[in-house]
């Protein structure tokens, strides 16, 4: 066989799992009550460390505006080593 040939290309876009992760916390948290307790949110990305801290900091910023409730978050490294997913 020399001459190649595509039998099938399909691309696929996929969101970007920090603004996946912001989405769902701010659906989850709109209808939360108040407490007098902070909330504790902890969650894994696989980003830089900056990526990281100003995803942070807009959970936090979400949290005190928008629920008016203070947060403990921490975005922690979930770096996925050859990762690969086909559909």
């Amino acid at each position: 066989m020399t001459d190649g040939r595509k039998i099938m290309e399909k691309e696929r876009t996929f969101p970007w799992e920090g603004a996946e992760a912001l989405d769902l916390l701010k659906d989850k948290l709109k209808d939360l009550p108040a407490s007098p307790v902070p909330l504790r949110i902890s969650l894994g990305l696989s980003e830089s460390p900056e990526v990281r801290t100003r995803l942070r900091k807009q959970i936090e910023q979400y949290a005190a505006e928008q629920i008016k409730q203070s947060a403990e978050v921490e975005v922690a490294s979930s770096y996925k080593q050859g990762f690969f997913l086909a559909h």
